[in-house]
């Protein structure tokens, strides 16, 4: 590997890194003109409590101690598992580094081994950089209709995918 690529470790959140987490976030909405405070929504309030259940989990990506990405899962239930708060710092997103790639890899074997068979989530027409990656992964738009999005998505989600597992 190059000594001037950055080093990046995936591992489970823990409270000591919550305030660099809000601030990843905070800065990746701006990025596409969000400027609400992440603590607002009930699930990154509190990050500690809100995915805990069944298989679900939140991890982060760190590069010489500082967040530069983050994802989570949310179990459904009956084998479906909704990937959540996928955010990469634009410094650490594309395939030099990997972090988007491996952040996704992580959730997609921890989803397997929790039993789940099929992996969705919801985006923003926004985000084109990240359809096409979730694209390039096998995901597949769907109808907002196929999913049960009511538990998962968030308001602002318009575009919706999924991908299978089994």
């Amino acid at each position: 590997m190059r000594s001037d690529i950055a080093v990046v470790q995936i591992e489970r959140f823990s409270q000591s890194w919550e305030s660099d987490v809000w601030s990843l976030i905070s800065q990746v909405w701006a990025e596409f003109g969000i400027h609400d405070d992440p603590r607002a929504e009930s699930d990154l309030g509190d990050l500690a409590h809100a995915y805990q259940e069944g298989a679900s989990g939140f991890w982060i990506a760190i590069s010489d101690s500082r967040v530069v990405g983050t994802a989570s899962l949310k179990d459904l239930g009956d084998g479906l598992i909704a990937m959540k708060r996928f955010y990469v710092l634009k410094e650490f997103r594309g395939t030099t580094i990997g972090t988007a790639q491996r952040l996704l890899d992580h959730l997609v074997q921890h989803a397997r081994q929790g039993g789940a068979t099929t992996l969705c989530l919801g985006t923003i027409e926004l985000t084109v950089a990240a359809q096409r990656f979730y694209e390039k992964n096998g995901f597949q738009r769907v109808p907002r209709s196929e999913l049960p999005t009511e538990r998962f998505a968030a308001e602002i989600d318009t575009l919706f995918y999924k991908l299978p597992l089994a």
